[in-house]
C-alpha cells in the first residue's frame, strides 16, 4: 500500500482516488474545510498549504513517519508550495518554471510575445493614465485584468470612452500594477492536456459559454468542441509548443484560448486539472477519468497507453450554471422536474429558501448547475438550454 497526499480539490475526486486502495492524507485550507473532510483519508491537516516552508516542513516530517509516494494538487494557489514539497521528497512534479509562468499572466504574455507565439499586444500598467496611453497606441477595445488571479475575477472590457469610468474603480481594487491587453474577438475554448516524461498529450477541446461584455464570466462548457478539424489541429500544435516553452514536464494542464481571425491566442494557462466539472464532463463524454490518470501518474502506476491523445468521443457532455438575480431567495421551481428530462445527468442544488443570492460578479459567485449528456455537440447544447428554461430561481430585494 502506497501513501498519497491530496491537497484540496473536489470530494468526488478523492472518493475515486480512494478506490486505488492506498493510504490517503488530506490537506485542506481553513476556508474550505467542512464536516466530513476528516473521513477522506486516514489523517487530515487543516492549514495554509500555500505556505511552502510550512508545507515542506510538515510533509518532510510526515514522510519520516510514513513514507510518502506522491502528492496530488488540484488547487491553483498551492501549486508552488506543492512543487517545493515534492522536490524535497524527490516525487513526480512539474517544474517551478511552468508554475511561475502560468501563475503570472504578465510573465506568460511576455514569454509568448518574445518567442513570437500567440502574440498579443499587452503591457503591465498601474495608473489610469497608462490605460489612456495604451488605448492611444493600440485603440479600442481592450481588456484589463489582474496579473495573477483566476475565476474571471476583476476582468473588465473597455470598448468606448464611456467604459473608462468603470475602469477607475477596478484599478483601485488591483492595489498595484495590472495587465492591459488588446481585446481578442472570437469564440473561446479550453484545452485539457496531460504531460508525462515531457511528452504532451492533448486530450480534449471544450467550447466555453460566457456572459460576454463586460466581465466575461463562464456560465457553461460543452465538449467536444464544435470547431472545424483544421482549427483544432492548429490549437493542439499551439498548446504543445507552449507547454514545451514553459518547461511543463509532468501532470495535467488547462489552457484557455480565443479563436481569432489571426489564429488561436492563449488567454491564460494552468498546470492543474480544469475546474467547473470539466474533468467530469470528460468522463461523461468519453469515459476517460483524468482524476485517476493524474493519481496513477503521481504514484508511478500509469501505463502510457492510458493517456490517449485526441480521445475518440463516444458522445458529448455539457454543464450550465443557473443565474439568479441578487437578493433573498423566495422560491425555486423545476429543479426536481429536470431530472426526468432527456440528457439530465446531475444537478448541484445549493438553494435554501431565505438564503442570500450574492451579485453575479465572477466564477466564485455562481451557485447551482446542471450537467447534461447527448450524442453530439448539437444535441447536448439543445438539451442543456431546454433544462435551463425549465428552472426558475425567484428572489426579492
Amino acid at each position: 500500500m502506497k501513501h498519497v497526499i491530496l491537497v484540496g480539490g473536489p470530494r468526488f475526486a478523492h472518493r475515486k482516488i480512494k478506490t486505488l486502495g492506498h493510504e490517503m492524507t488530506f490537506i485542506q485550507s481553513p476556508e474550505e474545510f467542512r464536516a466530513g473532510d476528516e473521513k477522506i483519508g486516514v489523517r487530515l491537516f487543516v492549514m495554509d498549504a500555500c505556505n511552502k516552508d510550512l508545507l515542506g516542513e510538515l510533509l518532510v516530517g510526515l514522510n519520516n513517519y510514513k513514507h510518502i509516494d506522491g502528492i496530488i494538487c488540484f488547487k491553483e494557489f498551492e501549486q508552488e508550495a506543492v512543487q517545493h514539497a515534492s522536490s524535497l521528497l524527490n516525487l513526480p512534479r512539474t517544474t517551478l518554471k511552468a508554475i511561475d509562468y502560468t501563475r503570472n499572466k504578465d510573465k506568460m504574455r511576455q514569454l509568448l510575445n518574445n518567442n513570437n507565439l500567440s502574440h498579443v499586444n499587452s503591457e503591465v500598467v498601474s495608473e489610469m493614465d497608462d490605460i489612456y496611453k495604451f488605448i492611444d497606441k493600440y485603440g479600442y477595445p481592450v481588456i484589463i485584468k489582474p496579473k495573477d488571479d483566476t475565476g474571471s475575477r476583476n476582468i473588465l472590457a473597455l470598448f468606448t470612452k464611456e467604459d473608462i469610468a468603470k475602469a477607475a474603480d477596478r484599478v483601485k481594487e488591483f492595489k498595484g500594477s495590472f495587465l492591459i491587453e488588446e481585446y481578442l474577438d472570437g469564440p473561446e475554448i479550453s484545452v485539457e492536456s496531460f504531460t508525462l516524461n515531457g511528452k504532451h498529450e492533448v486530450l480534449t477541446l471544450t467550447d466555453k459559454l460566457t456572459t460576454g461584455y463586460p466581465n466575461y464570466i463562464e456560465v457553461g462548457h460543452t465538449m467536444p468542441s464544435a470547431l472545424p478539424n483544421e482549427t483544432q489541429l492548429e490549437v493542439k500544435e499551439l498548446v504543445k509548443k507552449f507547454l514545451s516553452l514553459i518547461d511543463h514536464t509532468f501532470g495535467p494542464s488547462h489552457i484557455e484560448i480565443k479563436i481569432t481571425k489571426n489564429g488561436p491566442k492563449i488567454v491564460e494557462a494552468h498546470v492543474r486539472p480544469g475546474g467547473d466539472c470539466i474533468v467530469d464532463l470528460m468522463e461523461l463524454a468519453y469515459g476517460y477519468d483524468l482524476y485517476m490518470i493524474y493519481a496513477k501518474a503521481v504514484l508511478k502506476e500509469l501505463d502510457d497507453t492510458e493517456i490517449k491523445e485526441t480521445i475518440d468521443g463516444k458522445g458529448a457532455a455539457a454543464i450550465r450554471y443557473f443565474i439568479a438575480q441578487p437578493g433573498k431567495l423566495v422560491s425555486t421551481s423545476g429543479l426536481d422536474e429536470i431530472e426526468k428530462m432527456p440528457g439530465w445527468f446531475r444537478t448541484f442544488n445549493p438553494y435554501v429558501d431565505g438564503m442570500e443570492i450574492t451579485p453575479f460578479e465572477n466564477s466564485f459567485t455562481r451557485q447551482g448547475w446542471v450537467m447534461v449528456y447527448g450524442k453530439d455537440n448539437e444535441e447536448v447544447n439543445a438539451r442543456a438550454e431546454a433544462i435551463l428554461k425549465k428552472v426558475k430561481i425567484n428572489t426579492t430585494k
